[in-house]
């Protein structure tokens, strides 16, 4: 039933490919005579052979049969190659092998294979998109629909257009920027960035009447709405044109998060393994008529996969937990995100001289040392001065935790004084980099969240890319607002004039999970104490052996090693990089911990579920399915997912249910950072809401087998500012 050939059929040294390249092995794109002639031939062993499909296994068999260069592109999607043979490209075997999470993709794209090889017809489904519409189109359009995908393209800030289909065969793209038409139609768009000069599709009228249209449709509570990345469509067009999207049915990639949190959620992933759409992907944003055919695509192409996703959904049983939590959380942070943070601009040009001198002065001092060339930026320059130092700890790489290692243990002063300067000028680069000089939106903080950013749950938060008419990045919005480092630095973040920043943060989350997941007696016990903290406790009574109040901070920041290293199964060695304690403790801290609580048995559990059935839930719903090898590096994983997922979710809920308890007051949560939510609200309302805050934080969640539900406690502060704060009790 199939027939294996190769195009290169000798055995081949990857370190030196100048025999079938010109260029290196990591690029390929420029092959010697010697590979095209081999490609060539092996086309000509395939019109011989005359197969239904031809499954292309890496990106050497791709190029030979295709001509194109990038396999992650277009893996399972089903190309025309030679003589209209369908061609199905998916990872190499030695890819697999070496990247066993890919297993499961690659054996949906040989399924898919199989599918396409009973015809030599292309399944291709049968489209007509309408792409120049009238306004009379788009009335007729949306008669009747009850069911609308969207998908919008941007061009720099703004709209580009707005794709809708009511059905898995039909789509209308409704342009507003239009690189065809000249700029006298007095519409609201202009002067955008690009190689292209676009003006307004419509007139100023038409454009009010469009948009009225819109708003009836996507505004509905009666038309179900779906969409591929929900926030960042509905943001947008909330923010540009006031429409809201109403009656969400589903985000196809919260909805892929759901079933397959360690799977890729990108459209074109989706597309490939769900559905037999071509690859339409590869369009050019230049062209209007390339750029409105690639969003009615996208549009027809999500309502495939949302159907697909619903029966999967429902086949692993989780439908409810994405209807019930996993997308009203979504919506929740698209509604979080949109409220943009407010700077103290005078301080922050401030912080921008201060960390710009320091920077400067860092740069002084490393040149001083070891020449007016060094270029702390540049790790073979750190590379060859350490090793002239004669520190060979370098040799593993320029990292962090290698850096660090040789600031704080290197008998050679110069490389240890080298490696804190070069540890201090990233530190500051970066925050220079990343908040002071970055662009803000009309003089204030945005950022991206992402409720599928990470496997376990937990929220991620990114920049706004701002891409040209050509899809060209041309700068970022905001920043990265999780990673921004604790202290005086987040004095510039402030609520507006009138409002108070409030500060909850759950206390001990994740060690407090892992006592009720892993049914720890004498942890549950001790936590039912509000002012019980783990590693005072795990310092005095099963390290250092002496009364709580003797235990140091240095002492207490040994047994945090031991407490999170053990109930992880982190090696020692790891945990002394973490914590920045010797290893010789680490093991120590780590040993003590796991002997006291007997961890290990519930370290057995979870392997054998895993053995089982690869699966883990949270007490929320949220399932993790396992994909990787099963060893300890994926144990030591799953370990963790539980109690980091279940903290997820307890804040996800409190993100929730803020949004209906909270707004009469006029207060909105702002921002989540780890185990943190951030709240605005107005001083008259301050005292009204800290208790409801605290409410909202601190609520029960119920484990199987455990009487006493685990109740986490909520740290809150409130002040003029993301930095100064005063504690409150209640």
């Amino acid at each position: 039933d199939c027939y294996f050939t190769s195009v290169i059929r000798e055995p081949v040294d990857y370190k030196n490919v100048s025999k079938y390249y010109l260029d290196d092995v990591k690029k390929r794109k420029k092959p010697t005579p010697i590979t095209l002639r081999l490609r060539d031939l092996v086309v000509e062993e395939i019109r011989q052979i005359k197969p239904t499909i031809i499954v292309a296994l890496g990106q050497e068999a791709l190029a030979a049969v295709t001509g194109l260069s990038s396999l992650s592109d277009c893996r399972g999607c089903v190309l025309q190659g030679p003589d209209n043979i369908k061609v199905l490209p998916t990872y190499s075997p030695s890819t697999v092998l070496a990247m066993y999470p890919f297993l499961a993709t690659f054996n949906t794209d040989i399924k898919k294979a199989v599918r396409n090889s009973k015809t030599p017809n292309y399944l291709y489904p049968k489209v007509n998109f309408i792409l120049r519409p009238s306004i009379e189109q788009i009335i007729s359009y949306l008669d009747g629909a009850d069911r609308l995908a969207f998908d919008i393209e941007t061009s720099g800030e703004f709209i580009r257009c707005i794709g809708l289909a009511k059905n898995t065969s039909t789509a209308i793209c409704i342009p507003f920027i239009s690189s065809q038409m000249n700029n006298t139609l007095g519409g609201t768009v202009i002067n955008l960035s690009g190689s292209h000069t676009p003006a307004n599709y419509w007139s100023r009228e038409e454009e009010f009447l469009v948009l009225q249209i819109l708003n009836a449709a996507l505004g509905s509570n009666k038309i179900r709405k779906i969409a591929q990345n929900f926030p960042f469509d509905a943001t947008r067009i909330e923010e540009q044109f006031g429409i809201r999207i109403r009656n969400l049915e589903m985000d196809t990639m919260v909805a892929q998060h759901s079933c397959y949190s360690e799977l890729p959620k990108g459209l074109d992933y989706l597309a490939s393994v769900y559905t037999e759409v071509p690859y339409y992907w590869n369009y050019s944003a230049a062209n209007d008529e390339s750029t409105w055919t690639y969003t009615c695509w996208d549009c027809v192409t999500t309502m495939m996969v949302a159907d697909a996703l619903q029966k999967e959904m429902e086949s692993l049983g989780v439908d409810q937990y994405y209807k019930d939590f996993a997308e009203p959380f979504m919506v929740s942070l698209s509604r979080m995100q949109s409220i943009s943070i407010d700077v103290n601009l005078e301080l922050r040009d401030k912080l921008f001289k201060t960390f710009t001198q320091a920077i400067e002065e860092d740069l002084g001092k490393m040149r001083k040392l070891f020449g007016a060339e060094f270029n702390p930026g540049s790790p073979k320059q750190i590379k060859d001065t350490m090793l002239f130092l004669g520190e060979k700890r370098i040799e593993a790489g320029t990292g962090e935790n290698i850096l660090d290692d040789i600031a704080s243990q290197s008998d050679i002063p110069a490389a240890a004084e080298l490696a804190k300067n070069i540890l201090v000028y990233r530190k500051n680069s970066k925050l220079v980099s990343t908040y002071l000089s970055n662009t803000l939106k009309e003089g204030k903080m945005v950022t991206n969240f992402h409720a599928t950013g990470t496997k376990t749950g937990r929220v991620s938060s990114s920049s706004i890319d701002v891409l040209d008419y050509d899809h060209n990045k041309i700068d970022s919005l905001g920043a990265n607002m999780q990673q921004i480092p604790r202290g005086p630095f987040r004095r510039m973040f402030v609520p507006p004039v009138g409002y108070t920043w409030i500060k909850a943060d759950l206390s001990q989350a994740e060690a407090r999970v892992v006592a009720w997941t892993a049914k720890i007696d004498v942890l549950i016990e001790n936590f039912q104490n509000p002012e019980f903290d783990i590693h005072t406790w795990n310092a005095a009574n099963n390290i250092f052996h002496i009364p709580e109040k003797d235990v140091t901070k240095a002492q207490r920041q040994t047994s945090k090693a031991g407490v999170h290293g053990g109930n992880y199964g982190l090696g020692s060695g790891t945990a002394s990089i973490i914590y920045g304690i010797p290893v010789k403790e680490a093991r120590l801290a780590i040993d003590s911990y796991k002997e006291a609580v007997q961890i290990e048995s519930w370290w057995t559990r979870i392997q054998d579920k895993l053995q089982k059935d690869r699966t883990l839930r949270t007490p929320f719903g949220r399932q993790r399915i396992f994909i990787d090898r099963l060893d300890q590096k994926m144990f030591r994983s799953a370990y963790s997912f539980i109690p980091q997922a279940t903290v997820a979710d307890m804040i996800a809920k409190a993100i929730m249910d803020s949004c209906k308890v909270l707004a009469p007051f006029d207060t909105h949560a702002i921002l989540q950072v780890h185990d943190e939510i951030d709240f605005i609200t107005p001083d008259s309302q301050l005292q009204n809401v800290l208790p409801l805050i605290k409410s909202l934080m601190e609520f029960p969640v119920y484990f199987e087998g455990i009487s006493a539900p685990l109740i986490i406690p909520a740290e809150i502060s409130y002040g003029p500012n993301w930095f100064d704060q005063t504690d409150w009790k209640a």
